[in-house]
């Protein structure tokens, strides 16, 4: 049986750093301040600090969206696998929900931009 060397440990603790980083990158992103919920051609857009419980109705389904405390969930939805439902609570920019049978998306997304980026001459 061999013994362990330095590069051994070396190496394992450089593969340990790198995962310890990304998990860190992922757990620390922005925190979002509304959410968009699309549902067919429609949207609703809610700020993140007001709790409040939004039931939807489409062609093709219905569900319930619940914002709490400064997350978002789909509490409920009447599509087979229940992906969307079991996604839990998301609260980071970016952060999305799409249930596809049901043509929903619930989207976290910061403050509302300009309409303009910049003006040149």
């Amino acid at each position: 049986m061999k013994s362990v060397r330095f590069g051994d440990i070396l190496s394992f603790g450089f593969v340990i750093v790198f995962f310890l980083v990304l998990a860190w990158i992922g757990w620390s992103g922005e925190r979002g301040s509304w959410v968009e919920i699309r549902v067919e051609n429609r949207m609703y857009r809610y700020p993140l600090d007001e709790d409040r419980v939004f039931a939807w109705k489409s062609s093709h389904g219905r569900g319930v969206v619940e914002i709490k405390g400064g997350k978002v969930r789909m509490r409920e939805s009447d599509c087979r696998d229940q992906i969307c439902v079991h996604k839990g609570w998301i609260s980071h920019l970016g952060d999305a929900i799409i249930c596809m049978p049901n043509r929903v998306v619930v989207e976290i997304v910061g403050e509302e931009k300009a309409a303009w980026d910049g003006i040149t001459e």
